[in-house]
This record gives C-alpha cells, structure tokens and sequence, in this order.
C-alpha cells in the first residue's frame, strides 16, 4: 500500500477523479484509489504514460515538475530507446525494471521481441492475469522467447522481427502479424527480401497473407510509404474481410499493384453499404461510454451507415464487433472519424482512428480521443477483466 506517497521520487497527483501515485525507477509501479473516501489502493498500468508525459494528468506546472523529476531516475539510454515506441512506454520500463541486463540487450538488439516480452499477457487469445516468469526473465535465446510469444520458433522470423520498424510497433499490429505467419509460414520467406518491415507492411501482411505479391511488398516497403497510421496496408486488410463477408465461397483476389488495390477497396466498401443480409441484433455493450462526439455504433446496420457515410469498409467488421473483438464509435468532432478499439490485455486501446475515405486524422482529433480515453473511458478500459 502506497500510503500518500509525497517524496523519494514518486510522482503523486490527482488526475480524473482518482488519486494516483507513481512509484519511480527501478521500482516502475503505479497505484490509485478514488477521490471519493475510499481507502484501498489498486494497482494499474498507465496507460496514457509516455516518456515526454502523462496525458492522463492535469498539465500544471508543478505535474510538470514533478514528472521530470520522476523520469531523472531512469537510465537516459534506456529512456531515449522506449521514447521511440508509439505507445506502452510504461509497460517497457517496468519490464526493462524487471528483466535486468538481459532486458537492455534484447532491446538493443531485437526491439520488437523486447516490446512484446512487456506485453507477453496480452498477446494471448485470452488475457493473462499475471506475467508469465519466462518473460520477465529473457535469457532464452531469441528463437525459444519468439516461440513462447507464439511466433515460428525459428531463426528467420527472429531475423523479421529485427526489421520491424520503431513506429511500426504496436501490440495489435504485431499480433496480426503473428498470426499471419503461423497461418501461411510460407510469408517468411517472401519477407525475407524487405529491407524492413513499416507498418503498411505488417498490416497488408496481417490482414492478407500471402494475397499480398512480393512487388506490392516491395513498394510498400519503400521509405515513402513509411505511415505509422498504415492507410493502404489498413485498407488492403479491410478488403479482404470485406470480401469474405461478402462472398465466402470465392477466393480473395491477389493484391499486386496501388492502384488496384485502391479501386478494389471502394467496390468492396459500395457493395458492403448496399448489402441486404445484415443482422439486426445489437452488438455486445461498448466496452466504454460514448459521449456526445463519440458514439457508439451498436448494430450492423451503423456499421453500413457509418461506412456508406465515410466511404470505408467497416462493416466488414461486423463478425469481430459480434464476438465482442471489436469496438466501434462515430467520431463527429473535431472532425469526421471512424474509431475502432481493441481488447490488449486488461484493457481496450485504440486500433484505428481514420478519416472520410481512411484518410489521416488531424493531431486536434487524435489529442481528443485521448483525452476521452485518459477521462472516464480511461477509467473503464482500465477495469475491462
């Protein structure tokens, strides 16, 4: 129990109803309890942490202060390396905290293997409650831990993980990715070739396998088609599901050239907005509330709404959303959007927030939905089991 916790490095505030306090390096635990009396204290995992700040927390001087203050006990080196995930920042220091020597190296050597030991709990078809001890303690060799993470335990694919680009490296994204090598191994040896692995590239893979031909690849490999929002490899795997929503007897067709692959993504997105067979039972209930900017979209007949509206293809999303895999909301401002939320271990996170036609969102958009997150949406997604 954290008692109030005011000195010794800790970063204590109160932040959307909550008190929390930040036990700092090598410690790398988080507790809270509500504003509301109550004594107990439960541990959590920041999920709006990042290196440069916490958004979950009122930006004020002395939060400032404090949080710069908390982060001078961390390594500089390692800091300056785990700033350059996208996300889950915390859940790398307090794994690096853990892990030990053996923990810098990986993440030197291999930072993709090293992001997902952090994350080893959640990469899982069912959430873990705890850590499992091998990934906290990383001393295999590479090819054992990428078995255990559910990879082909095999020199190459350690060899792909090395070229996964920084931005590219998400926990949702790399779990498609896995998945698509476990289904077709195959897809290790058309990769083998790429330079590195952005994230079109592991999205295009993720969602259409060996559909996607090594030209494609190679192109979306290219430094111009570095988008850590993954636009046309998003697209790509929203076209096959598409399709095999639509015609599930008829094989996907391959995916070889920009341009094709364009064209195929607005016929799949106008005939899922004119289907006729959707459902009309409500999905399960949104993990988190919406708001009066942030809707939930709650049956199959939104979805096609929603897709007819932004000219994108999420309906294809019908049979995740039914499952209870997915979450989808109706963002209308600061501008126009389609958010979709994933399950990552003990919580829900942002999958894809995108624009009419998947185009990018504006930083005012993005900054808005975090803060929905980091708010009361934070809170529940916090408490998903």
């Amino acid at each position: 129990m954290p008692g109030r916790a005011r000195a010794a490095g800790r970063l204590h505030a109160v932040a959307e109803g909550h008190e929390v306090v930040y036990f700092p390096w090598p410690d790398m635990r988080a507790f809270r309890r509500p504003l509301d009396g109550a004594a107990v204290w439960k541990a959590f995992e920041p999920g709006q942490f990042s290196i440069s700040g916490d958004r979950s927390l009122p930006d004020t001087p002395a939060n400032a202060n404090q949080f710069r203050r908390f982060m001078s006990r961390v390594p500089w080196d390692l800091a300056a390396r785990v700033a350059q995930f996208p996300e889950d920042h915390w859940a790398v220091l307090a794994w690096l905290a853990r892990a030990g020597v053996p923990g810098d190296d990986l993440l030197v050597s291999t930072p993709c293997l090293a992001l997902m030991l952090a994350r080893a709990h959640s990469l899982g078809r069912r959430t873990a409650r705890r850590m499992p001890s091998w990934a906290l303690r990383p001393y295999l060799p590479q090819t054992d831990l990428a078995g255990k993470l559910g990879f082909p335990a095999v020199e190459p694919v350690v060899r792909l993980l090395r070229k996964v680009a920084w931005p590219a490296m998400t926990v949702p994204r790399l779990r498609a990715f896995r998945d698509g090598l476990r289904a077709e191994p195959e897809l290790v040896v058309r990769l083998s070739h790429l330079p590195k692995l952005n994230a079109n590239v592991l999205a295009a893979v993720g969602g259409a396998g060996l559909l996607v031909t090594p030209r494609l690849l190679t192109r979306l490999s290219e430094p111009r088609h570095d988008d850590p929002h993954a636009q046309v490899g998003s697209a790509i795997a929203d076209t096959v599901r598409g399709w095999r929503l639509l015609r599930p007897r008829v094989p996907p067709p391959v995916f070889d050239g920009l341009a094709a692959a364009s064209r195929l993504h607005e016929q799949i997105a106008e005939e899922l907005s004119a289907h006729k067979r959707w459902g009309t039972l409500p999905f399960p209930a949104p993990p988190v509330e919406g708001t009066d900017t942030i809707v939930p979209l709650r049956t199959a007949l939104d979805l096609v709404a929603e897709g007819r509206e932004q000219h994108n293809c999420v309906a294809s999303y019908e049979r995740l959303a039914r499952r209870g895999e997915v979450a989808l909301y109706r963002v209308t401002a600061p501008e126009r959007a389609t958010l979709s939320l994933v399950p990552d271990g003990s919580r829900w996170k942002v999958s894809e927030l995108k624009g009419v036609c998947n185009r990018r969102v504006s930083a005012a958009t993005r900054a808005a939905v975090n803060r929905w997150l980091a708010g009361d949406g934070g809170r529940k997604i916090l408490s998903v089991p």
